[in-house]
């Protein structure tokens, strides 16, 4: 039994690589834990018992331990404030590429991606304007005449 509780373990892991929330990792180190129990008791309702337990347990003192362990490294590292996908956008300058009518759509030419975009103030910005990214809505983006 102790084989099947070091696969839970492993595949755990790598399950944790992908999420990064540090939740499934608790079930990994569980998993770990109930192994030396498995080697003495052979009840398998005593090794799920203990495995629910130690989950517990490692949620509660584990995760947020790592937790704080990884938010130290990010702010030590200068990560904690670095932007990530189109969130990343704002703030950047690109060119009008279809005209910006009053209080409508058109299209904004951005490190050679083409973005649905509108006014932040409704009025019309032409074709060839630099604008600047002050915010997004989903996929689109509010722009600001320069």
């Amino acid at each position: 039994m102790w084989l099947i509780w070091a696969i839970i373990s492993i595949v755990c892991v790598g399950m944790e690589l992908t999420s990064g929330g540090f939740y499934i990792l608790c079930f990994a180190v569980s998993a770990l834990l109930t192994i030396p129990f498995s080697l003495f008791i052979d009840s398998i309702p005593w090794q799920i018992f203990i495995f629910c337990v130690a989950s517990v347990l490692s949620l509660l003192l584990l995760r947020p331990a790592l937790y704080k362990l990884d938010e130290n490294r990010k702010k030590k590292n200068g990560q904690q404030n670095r932007h990530s996908n189109a969130d990343a956008l704002i703030g950047q300058t690109g060119f009008v590429t279809e005209t910006i009518a009053h209080n409508d759509f058109g299209r904004v030419q951005l490190d050679g991606d083409y973005w649905k975009a509108r006014s932040i103030n409704g009025d019309t910005i032409e074709k060839g304007s630099k604008v600047k990214i002050v915010a997004r809505e989903s996929i689109i983006l509010i722009v600001d005449k320069i």
